[in-house]
């Protein structure tokens, strides 16, 4: 038996002798998770009609059992909270990404001088297009920030 190289972090490592044939990453949690996930995409992929036909199933059986989830919620109270700050934090780092209607104009400035620095690259032929190329991504962008961003007290008055 000969050393594998790792799908995922591509570093050399020795197979375990019983599963050798099959085995794709090395013993580092990260790269055995990447490889689930990898594996999960994949059977989606071949399988796109499954969560189609679970859903009616799941709906039957939530019909049958109506108070189900409820009674377990009373009976795990420690994992509904410790779920609770979990959703708390996933939304945070959810809204970490939207742009506040007050930085906009910071993030305007910014896109304008990556526009002025094109110039001294661009040839002058193609000026033309690259700016009209940019200033159609700049905008979209832009337009994407604004529906995005919660508008705040300032902004109203404005």
């Amino acid at each position: 038996m000969r050393r594998k190289r790792c799908c995922c972090c591509h570093k050399l490592y020795w197979p375990h002798p019983q599963t050798y044939r099959q085995q794709k990453t090395c013993d580092k949690e990260f790269c055995r998770a990447w490889r689930l996930q990898e594996k999960w995409k994949l059977w989606s992929r071949k399988n796109p009609l499954y969560g189609q036909s679970r859903k009616g199933k799941l709906r039957l059986w939530r019909q049958e059992h109506p108070g189900y989830w409820k009674a377990w919620r009373k009976q795990h109270p420690y994992y509904v909270s410790r779920n609770r700050l979990a959703q708390k934090a996933r939304n945070a780092k959810n809204r970490r990404w939207i742009a506040k209607p007050t930085e906009w104009s910071s993030i305007c400035i910014d896109k304008l001088r990556q526009i002025v620095s094109l110039r001294l690259i661009a040839k002058p032929t193609a000026w033309e297009d690259v700016l009209i190329w940019k200033i159609d991504g700049i905008c979209r962008y832009l337009k994407a920030q604004v529906l995005i961003a919660k508008p705040t007290d300032i902004d109203r008055r404005l």
